[in-house]
């Protein structure tokens, strides 16, 4: 099953987050039902096929906006860069495209091919103010709201997120997948978190829908030694999943692997993709149902729909590979960089509070 997250303005907001705690925490592994990837269908009828053929051409479009110099143009008109991820590092060296704990992110939107039966991945373009001139906020823990309920199919409720980690296994699933005896991720530093804010275009056909994922790579998390733990929150709740780039939580595409660890929404312990509907089509379905609500609220609500929060807490991983040394242990501040990626230049550092 997946969970639908009516889209708006076929684009989607996101808050980066960066938090230094040391936690050492595993979820429950569900299998995910949303990718088939061997479903030997027929063949498709002409008009399946046209529609697999536009949307994909409209998919592929969007990916050359990176690289496209009009559509490049127009965003520095506003003082904005189009790139092919986004960097949210919760640990790096100052001046450096280098760190500590290093971590890029994007959406995935996912596409059935209809005479293959499998499912094409393809990672979305980021639009967001240049990193040398990014604009970050360092935010109270508890000024930040997210809704619980949905890890155990319960009805929603908010929580601050310094009691969501303050108290992290009375918000998972299973809460005996958490080995050892703990119940908190916070540090005693921990009084800020740090916040920054960017837009990734989702493509969506007319009068349908369009699956996708978040997805993150960080550079030092392995199978078995994580070094960061990944907070997903959306208006239908939160999910927590650890950042190990197992074999297993990565998918193959026709052509070749695909990049970072999509991040599920927890469906009462199933792992479940988002799925983005056209404003004009929410708004359609809304006028035919309509309920009475004040305007204002509205507006926020619509603005909540189109906004999906990520939240990274730094973990203390051993240092196992060559580059690092053997055995050592570490937990690292929370910082929020940038780096050189596919020739867009950054790295502006900003140091959370103590």
């Amino acid at each position: 099953m997946r969970a639908p997250i009516p889209w708006l303005l076929s684009s989607l907001s996101w808050v980066g987050i960066s938090l230094a705690a040391p936690p050492m925490v595993s979820t429950s592994q569900a299998t995910p039902t949303d990718f088939p990837l061997h479903q030997f269908l027929s063949s498709p009828s002409p008009s399946e096929w046209a529609e697999y053929l536009a949307y994909r051409q409209v998919i592929d479009q969007t990916i050359s906006m990176t690289w496209d110099p009009q559509a490049r143009a127009l965003a520095k008109q506003y003082g904005l860069d189009i790139v092919n991820i986004t960097w949210e590092d919760t640990g790096r060296h100052k001046g450096s495209a280098l760190g500590p704990n290093i971590s890029d992110m994007t959406i995935q939107v996912q596409q059935l091919n209809p005479r293959t039966g499998h499912y094409e991945l393809s990672l979305m373009p980021v639009i967001r103010y240049p990193n040398f001139a990014d604009l970050s906020a360092d935010l109270p823990l508890d000024s930040l709201q997210v809704l619980v309920g949905n890890e155990k199919g319960k009805p929603l409720q908010p929580v601050s997120l310094r009691e969501l980690l303050g108290n992290l296994r009375r918000y998972l699933h299973d809460p005996g997948s958490w080995a050892g005896n703990r119940n908190s991720l916070l540090a005693p530093r921990d009084s800020h978190v740090l916040v920054s804010a960017q837009a990734a275009f989702l493509p969506i056909p007319a009068g349908g829908s369009a699956q996708f994922n978040p997805v993150l790579f960080n550079y030092q998390s392995h199978p078995g030694n994580p070094a960061v733990l990944a907070i997903l929150a959306t208006h239908e709740g939160t999910s927590i999943t650890v950042i190990e780039n197992r074999t297993e939580d990565k998918v193959d595409k026709v052509g070749g692997a695909i990049w970072g660890q999509r991040l599920f929404f927890n469906q009462n312990g199933e792992r479940a993709s988002l799925t983005g509907q056209r404003l004009s089509d929410f708004r359609a379905e809304q006028a035919a149902n309509p309920t009475p609500q004040d305007p204002h609220s509205a507006e926020v609500a619509e603005e909540a729909l189109n906004l999906v929060m990520v939240i990274q807490v730094p973990d203390t991983f051993t240092l196992n590979s060559p580059e690092h040394g053997s055995g050592k242990k570490r937990s690292h501040p929370a910082y929020l960089c940038s780096r050189q990626r596919d020739g867009v230049q950054t790295g502006r550092r900003y140091p959370a509070k103590p």
